[in-house]
Order: structure tokens, then C-alpha cells, then sequence
């Protein structure tokens, strides 16, 4: 199984303090994981602060790096460690260019790049950044249009395309990545994303999920890929949990429900059962191993901090206690 770990681009006032991510602290992040064993650091990406920090005293502070940026600049400062995108709000970016920022990258990495794709939680920063001209998107058919139209421009040498929502014609765009294929991973877990990835994803990344739902959703995987004639042990399934680990049981705990993420965890009704995984390395080996069994090959894990000496903390620990014990 291969391990991610989260970084803190767009996590401040959810997972972490505001004021919490700094370049040094990125890059300290990035340094740590690489020589702890991890096989990837993943990034979200969000364009406008989420609706929870919209009040109080986060509502001004709040810093949310761009995400192909923020991996550019990682990329430049480590030499092994692969890079995720989980996930690319699609209907808030336009595919010629995120193409070209995507090839960029990829050739900047030495191929070290994979680029996760979703329509985004909720409608709600769609209707902020969009304003009135939101009404006029379908999220699904802008996803899928952008990944006929992206999926072009990263392998084809002249674009043309007239769609609903892109015209292109003559486009040549280089360079091209240096990975063929390009990975693309998808996210979500309706049966709609499913049919998607088994068109598209060289993965698919889910979170919020049980393991028995998770063995139940890649059977329906299975089922889309066999409807579209493509072999499923091409991709790759990754899920994400918040954690927390730490010497004992109880210590973690503790830290855990003083967090900023139990407590957003909690007003949206989320669960161990689902969304975080709590407890002294054991537990979190025992936890992790459930959704090994299960089918997950891959994991990108938030670890939960109130500094940054806490976060180092995290990755280190789980680079020591837990990560080999799933070589």
C-alpha cells in the first residue's frame, strides 16, 4: 500500500490554525515525508475560503495556496516523493490552461505528478466565484467535457474542439508530460464518477466511507470499467482520512477532541467510523489495515496539528510506526 501525506495549502481554519502554513512549513512537510518513506504528498484546492470560516475571527485570515503553484515550488525542493491533486475543482478552472500548467508541472517533477479531478462539495464557492453565470454550468457535463478536452491536449499535437462549453481549434500546446499516459484521478462515488473514471482515471479517490461501502463501490467500479471494456486493475483506489496518531491511545485522543477538525468533523456529522482515524500507532495500523483488506491501495492522510512542531510530529511517527508495517 502506498502512503500520501496531506499538505496544509488550503487547510487553515478546517485542519489548522490560521497563520498556520508558512513556505518554511511547506517545504519542512515536503523535506520530512520524502525521508520518512512516503510515497506522495497530496494537496486540495480550494479558490475561495469554505463556508465554515466565513465567520468569527478566521474569516480574514485564512491563506489558501494554489495548488499547482504550491507543487511547483515542492517539486523544486525534493527529489523522489510524487505529488497528488485531491481534487481540482473543474468547474472553477479552465482545462486549456490547467492542461498547461498540468504538462508543465509534470516535465518540472521529472514525472512526479498526478492530477486529481472533482466538481467540488458543494455548489456554494461555484456560486461565489461564478456569480450569476453559476446558474449556466452543468458541473457534470463541464467535468466531462473538460476531460475530453484536456486528455487531447496533453497527448494530441493540433486540438480541435467545439463542445458546450469550449471551442478550440488549431491549439498546439507543449510541452507534453513526460508520464504516457498522463495519470488522471477522479473523485467522488456516485455511480456517475464511477462510469468517468473507468472512462478516464488512472484512479479514483474517495473519503467519508466505511469499508464494507468501500468494497460495495469497487464492485460498482468493476461493473463501469467491464461496460467500458477496460481492465479495473489499472486503477488505482485511494481514500483519504483525517488522523491522528500518537504514543499512546489516549493522548491522541485527547489532542483529537481539542482539534479544529473534530470540531468541523462533528457539524458535519462525520465519524470514526467514516472520515478520521484516532489513536496510538497500533490503532491506527489496525484501522488502516481494514481498508487494506477491503481493496484501498493507496491513502492520503491529513494529519491533525495545532503547530507546526505537531504536524513534523505526525509525519515522522507515522513514518516510523506505522508506514512499515505495510511494506
Amino acid at each position: 500500500m502506498r502512503f500520501g501525506a496531506a499538505i496544509p495549502n488550503c487547510r487553515e481554519g478546517k485542519v489548522y490554525p490560521p497563520g498556520f502554513t508558512t513556505p518554511e512549513v511547506l517545504t519542512e512537510l515536503a523535506v520530512t515525508a520524502e525521508a520518512s518513506g512516503f510515497h506522495s504528498l497530496w494537496a486540495n484546492d480550494l479558490q475561495s475560503t469554505f463556508d465554515e470560516a466565513l465567520s468569527g475571527q478566521a474569516r480574514a485570515t485564512p491563506n489558501f495556496f494554489e495548488a499547482q503553484t504550491t507543487l511547483a515550488y515542492l517539486a523544486a525542493r525534493t527529489e523522489r516523493i510524487r505529488f497528488v491533486t485531491s481534487a481540482v475543482t473543474v468547474p472553477l478552472r479552465d482545462p486549456i490552461l490547467l492542461a498547461k500548467q498540468v504538462a508543465t508541472l509534470d516535465v518540472l517533477s521529472g514525472g512526479r505528478y498526478a492530477l486529481g479531478l472533482g466538481l467540488g462539495g458543494k455548489r456554494t464557492e461555484l456560486d461565489r466565484l461564478r456569480g450569476r453565470f453559476s446558474s449556466s454550468i452543468n458541473r457534470g457535463r463541464w467535468l466531462e467535457e473538460s476531460l475530453e478536452l484536456i486528455e487531447k491536449l496533453l497527448t494530441e499535437q493540433v486540438v480541435d474542439h467545439d463542445g458546450e462549453y469550449f471551442s478550440v481549434e488549431g491549439a498546439e500546446v507543449f510541452p507534453k508530460p513526460l508520464q504516457r499516459p498522463f495519470p488522471l484521478y477522479l473523485t467522488g462515488a456516485g455511480d456517475e464518477m464511477l462510469r468517468r473514471t473507468a472512462r478516464w482515471g488512472a484512479g479514483w479517490i474517495h473519503m467519508h466511507i466505511t469499508p464494507e461501502q468501500l468494497t460495495e463501490r469497487i464492485q460498482a467500479l468493476h461493473e463501469a470499467c467491464a461496460k467500458a471494456d477496460r481492465d479495473p486493475a489499472e486503477i488505482e483506489v485511494c481514500l483519504q482520512f483525517d488522523v491522528l496518531v500518537a504514543p499512546t491511545r489516549e493522548e491522541a485522543r485527547q489532542r483529537w477532541e481539542n482539534s479544529l477538525a473534530a470540531g468541523l468533523g462533528a457539524a458535519r456529522g462525520r465519524s470514526a467510523e467514516t472520515s478520521y482515524i484516532v489513536g496510538s500507532p497500533d490503532d491506527v495500523v489496525a484501522r488502516l489495515g481494514q481498508y487494506q483488506d477491503a481493496g484501498m491501495q493507496h491513502v492520503g492522510l491529513i494529519p491533525s496539528a495545532h503547530t507546526p512542531e505537531q504536524l513534523i510530529e505526525q509525519v515522522r511517527l507515522l513514518g516510523e510506526q506505522v508506514l512499515p508495517r505495510f511494506a
